[in-house]
């Protein structure tokens, strides 16, 4: 099987080779940080929705909350990652 096949022997293109490598590379990739911003941003904006809506209420409100600080830390964490990687 040459290395640009599949386990079906079908042709990979060098785009889905490439995203298949970082998958098994060491660490996070920047595609993953991506994904993760994306994913907080819409539980924020759905537990919002839910929240103003009166849906479960007392728990939706106090769910936004704790999104909202889990989004919150991660960029921040994220921010101060940034900085120490350019000082050092």
């Amino acid at each position: 099987m040459d290395e640009g096949d599949n386990f079906r022997g079908d042709k990979v293109d060098s785009g889905e080779s490439a995203f298949m490598n970082g998958l098994f590379s060491p660490g996070v990739g920047s595609g993953t940080h991506m994904l993760l911003r994306l994913v907080l941003v819409a539980l924020n904006v759905i537990l919002l929705g839910m929240a103003v809506a009166g849906i479960n209420s007392p728990h939706s409100a106090i769910m936004f909350l704790l999104s909202v600080g889990l989004t919150g830390s991660y960029f921040w964490f994220m921010m101060e990652l940034a900085k120490a990687s350019k000082s050092d």
